[in-house]
């Protein structure tokens, strides 16, 4: 990968055991940061309040915002303008697995009209409630989603932006705490939140259950921004969700494989802006890590690699 990129990770990872230690010791009234979306070219519209209060005990998601005031960059601006160029077309977003607060933000900076944000931790949903409660089109839910109604376990780790649903007996033999969740389906939330008939956009980030809760896809839903976690599904489920989705006439407008770059990028964006940190990682990295439409065949080459794939996608007319 290179000394300068190694140096980079480096970096990051230095930066986040500092903010640990002093994330940590910070009250709940002044664990909060303000989001810094202009080195990632984003500019706020609908809301001006860009802040956010974070899990002083999380040492995942709350620590990256905590240093950089972002998370998930390229993702982020993905989001952002995957729903600028589809906000016609999107009556409401279901949000899946909001933990603070993160990406329902930057939803509402994206002008959505309405949000579903689902959070199943109890004590992260707490502070997304506190971040969300200004927006009256917002509506927290402390429940997790499957393909039925029913209780699912979940993990708690100590980065609760990993916590996920044990989906078998082999793996509920773990360490970490654990917690038993209602959960429902997607088809449940469309007809209570009253979107029957409705242009849903999905985002969710769900640690490899993404094949469980899209079993079944409710004709609502014409967009999807979720990430695959190829490393965790195998390639026959990885490959063939993508394959299901373009089987229901959706088409993939956009992957992303930005993900295990992360680390990297985070000290680039802050210092030289999205644009200009990009360039100098591709300079260091003769990987791609775009796909457009169209270019199945990279795609299937990342799920091969057992790569964090970012994919949105959109219903055809």
């Amino acid at each position: 990968m290179g000394y300068l990129s190694k140096a980079l990770v480096r970096y990051y990872g230095w930066k986040a055991e500092k903010a640990k230690r002093k994330l940590k010791k910070l009250p709940l009234s002044e664990a909060k940061i303000k989001l810094d979306l202009k080195s990632l070219h984003i500019t706020p519209k609908g809301t001006e309040n860009c802040t956010l209060y974070l899990n002083p005990l999380d040492e995942g998601l709350s620590v990256d915002l905590y240093v950089w005031g972002f998370r998930e960059p390229m993702n982020t601006f993905l989001l952002h303008k995957f729903m600028e160029d589809e906000k016609e077309n999107i009556d409401a977003v279901i949000d899946v697995g909001s933990n603070i607060g993160y990406f329902p933000l930057i939803e509402m900076i994206s002008e959505a009209k309405q949000i579903i944000a689902i959070e199943p931790i109890k004590e992260t949903f707490l502070i997304l409630q506190r971040n969300m409660k200004e927006f009256k089109n917002v509506k927290a839910l402390n429940i997790a989603i499957s393909d039925k109604n029913e209780i699912v376990k979940m993990t708690v780790p100590e980065k609760l932006n990993l916590a996920k649903v044990l989906r078998d007996e082999a793996e509920e033999e773990t360490s970490e705490k654990t917690m038993d969740i209602h959960a429902f389906p997607l088809r449940d939330i469309i007809e209570s939140e009253g979107l029957k008939g409705a242009n849903v956009l999905v985002r969710m980030d769900v640690e490899g259950f993404e094949k469980v809760i899209l079993r079944e896809i409710p004709d609502e839903v014409y967009g999807l921004s979720f990430e695959l976690h190829s490393d965790i599904m195998s390639f026959h489920d990885s490959f063939g969700l993508i394959e299901k989705l373009l089987r229901l006439n959706y088409r993939i407008k956009i992957a992303s494989r930005y993900a295990s770059a992360r680390a990297a990028l985070y000290p680039l964006i802050k210092r030289f802006g999205l644009n200009n940190a990009l360039s100098i990682y591709q300079k260091l990295s003769s990987k791609r890590r775009l796909a457009l439409e169209h270019d199945f065949n990279s795609i299937v080459n990342w799920i091969k690699q057992k790569e964090y794939i970012h994919i949105f996608a959109v219903k055809n007319a």
